[in-house]
Parts: C-alpha cells; structure tokens; sequence
C-alpha cells in the first residue's frame, strides 16, 4: 500500500498530489515510487526506484519521462529538506492525505 501526499504552497499558489509507495500495481517487482523534483517541467513528480538495486531509478519521471534532469526529494521527513514553492518561491507544506492500492 502506499500513501498519497499533498504538497500545497503556504501562499496558495499550488497545490498537487502524490502518489507514493507501494501498490499492488506490479506483484512481483521490489520497488516503489519516490518524490522527485523534475528540473525540465519545474513541478514536483514521482519516479520509480527498483530496491533490489539500491533504489536505482527506473525509467523515468512520471510527468515527462526524464531520466536526468531531476532530483529525488524526501517529502516523508519535510524537516530536513525545505521544499519551495515552482511558481512563487513560498514553503511548501506537506501533508498525508490518505493510501493507494
């Protein structure tokens, strides 16, 4: 199971959802999908890592295929990692906004 984020900017200036963790979309596979920040799209995205390789990506960003202009964010522990706001540069808060199968 995996657990959906809402990322919403302290100004109102966005807001998205995503979707990360675990389904039971690919039985049989060891991975899940990350946050990422993609650089191409300037948007927040997800991206599937494979664990059974160190959490290698695999393929590439959800929003438009990157597969190196983007960095992998931590969205679970937001204390350690200041996420901003794409459009004005606000803090973006982060909260659990419910699971995925």
């Amino acid at each position: 199971m995996g657990n959906i984020y809402k990322l919403k900017c302290e100004n109102g200036d966005y807001e998205k959802s995503l979707f990360l963790g675990a389904g039971m979309r690919y039985p049989g596979f060891n991975g899940s999908y990350k946050a990422a920040f993609c650089k191409k799209c300037n948007d927040f995205t997800e991206i599937m890592v494979n664990h059974d390789k160190n959490d290698e990506p695999v393929g590439g960003t959800k929003c438009c295929g990157s597969q190196e202009d983007f960095v992998r964010i931590d969205v679970e522990d937001t204390e350690n990692e200041e996420l901003t706001c794409p459009i004005c540069g606000g803090r973006i808060l982060v909260n659990t906004d419910g699971s995925w199968d």
